[in-house]
């Protein structure tokens, strides 16, 4: 993220819809298998979450999208640009 930009509000993470996240939501979630091979958790801001759906879940009939507040979760944050590349690809 550039330092001219300002911070978002929220963060996203999508999630598939198996397993159904519990309710109410826990603190915190078990690491996607794709979270744990990369060892850092996949979040979207909302100009990203479409090509995120587009890219990675479009043969997916529905998903769960959790709205994270960027503000509890800013010192874990490192921004790194979105190459676009499905995990299976190189450089992905």
């Amino acid at each position: 993220m550039s330092t001219h930009s300002q911070p978002p509000k929220y963060i996203y993470k999508i999630l598939p819809p198996s397993p159904t996240p519990p309710s109410p939501l826990p603190t915190s979630l078990p690491l996607s298998d794709l979270d744990a091979r990369d060892s850092f958790i996949h979040m979207s801001t909302s100009s990203q979450i479409l090509g995120t759906l587009d890219n990675f879940f479009s043969s997916t009939p529905h998903v769960y999208i959790l709205r994270v507040p960027y503000a509890e979760v800013e010192s874990r944050v490192k921004w790194e640009m979105a190459v676009g590349k499905k995990p299976e690809e190189k450089g992905g």
